[in-house]
């Protein structure tokens, strides 16, 4: 047995004085503090970007195609319908987009047509602007059932268009109308007004704020017929993928190898680029709590190192006489730093974890939906996230323990030990 791992371990479950006991628990304690909030607040911050960009994706899908002239105020720009462009998206195989990859499976789990509509609402109290969003009978309606409040999506599947219109709830309040209730549409097209009545056939929320209040769904037959457009004729489709992490290569390959030279390829995170902004900063709020939880560590391990190795002055300078070397001094208090990580890793995981299994299972953490766009706070907990953080936790704070044992290294047996 090494010398510096048994006397490490003699030192570890040794009696010790009362003060270096309260230390070394400070120490214990500090290190499982900040493992348990460096695991909360990824799990946090990861199941808040799942969440959100699940909600974002669900309403909206990955990757649209549409005309090249499409704009962001949502003015409708017709492109035809092509069955052959849609097989050919739905034949899309990771193979095809990265040459890497020896994975044959199809990427593609949905391609659904789609329409916009700049209207205004009208209802007996209250009038607002609004962005109609046609869906056809290839809508995936489970995309929108998780957000249903209250009664349906429209009937799509009817030979003829219905005037139904699915309203947010924050519409529905706004303009103090519900469920049943009939509804004023006006359309402006140049200096011609058109106005149609709607019923509210149900009710919906994501709680993304910023679109819930801007836009409501019907059947995109009636915004062809309010356009002069024929049956053929869409704003563009919406795909669905098994692969969001790589959307932009997917619409890079679609943009140049598969749809035609008048047609644009865009990802949602292009279209709607202020969100993900946003959720972009959340991760360098992640990478601020990780450090500073480090820091604590690194800050407190140091100390309680410090203290004990001029505790143990006398048996460091006895070592040394016996011919002990530096290096094998300072790997006794490395040991010993490695000992006490690795009680405070163990707890401060099973802390961590505990609380995420608590609030995933029973949340009692709430939040502001109309800030947050969630109403409690998610969590998602990956391991490698978890495996990761304690392999860093433990080499970083390791490394920086290195400082504080070279003062073992400075002892001088014979200053040391003539006292004794």
């Amino acid at each position: 047995m090494q010398l510096s791992k048994y006397i490490s371990e003699r030192i570890v479950f040794s009696s010790q004085r009362a003060f270096t006991k309260v230390l070394v628990g400070i120490a214990v304690a500090s290190v499982a503090l900040s493992m348990a909030v460096m695991i909360v607040s990824m799990a946090v911050i990861t199941g808040f970007n799942a969440s959100i960009t699940n909600k974002i994706f669900g309403f909206w899908g990955h990757i649209h195609i549409t005309d090249l002239q499409v704009s962001r105020s949502y003015e409708p720009v017709p492109i035809m319908r092509n069955p052959t462009l849609v097989n050919e998206v739905k034949a899309l195989k990771s193979s095809d987009w990265n040459p890497e990859s020896i994975e044959e499976t199809k990427s593609i789990r949905q391609i659904q047509t789609f329409a916009f509509l700049p209207t205004i609402i009208k209802s007996k109290q209250e009038i607002e602007g609004l962005v109609l969003k046609g869906i056809g009978d290839d809508f995936d309606e489970t995309l929108i059932d998780q957000y249903i409040e209250e009664g349906r999506i429209p009937n799509i599947n009817a030979e003829e268009p219905q005037r139904e219109i699915l309203l947010s709830v924050q519409t529905a309040n706004r303009i103090q109308a519900n469920v049943g209730d009939n509804v004023i549409m006006i359309f402006v097209n140049g200096n011609a007004e058109t106005k149609r009545r709607f019923k509210i056939c149900g009710l919906y929320k994501t709680g993304l704020e910023e679109y819930d209040i801007k836009f409501a769904l019907i059947d995109i037959r009636n915004i062809q017929n309010l356009l002069g457009w024929s049956s053929d004729q869409i704003a563009g489709y919406e795909i669905f993928t098994s692969h969001p992490e790589e959307l932009s290569q997917i619409a890079d390959y679609l943009y140049e190898s598969v749809i035609p030279n008048d047609l644009y390829a865009e990802t949602i995170r292009e279209k709607f680029p202020s969100i993900f902004d946003w959720l972009d900063l959340q991760r360098i709020n992640e990478q601020i709590i990780i450090a500073l939880m480090l820091l604590v560590c690194i800050i407190n391990m140091a100390t309680i190192i410090l203290i004990v190795i001029l505790e143990r002055s006398q048996m460091i300078g006895l070592l040394k006489s016996l011919g002990a070397k530096n290096k094998q001094i300072r790997a006794i208090f490395l040991r010993y730093a490695f000992w006490i990580l690795v009680a405070g890793l163990v707890i401060g995981n099973g802390v961590g974890l505990f609380f995420c299994w608590l609030q995933k299972n029973y949340p009692f953490i709430h939040l502001d939906e109309e800030n947050y766009y969630v109403d409690v706070a998610p969590i998602a907990v990956k391991w490698v996230h978890v495996l990761g953080i304690n392999l860093m936790s433990i080499i970083v704070v390791l490394l920086c323990m290195w400082l504080p044992t070279l003062v073992a290294s400075k002892i001088k047996p014979v200053k040391v030990l003539k006292f004794n």
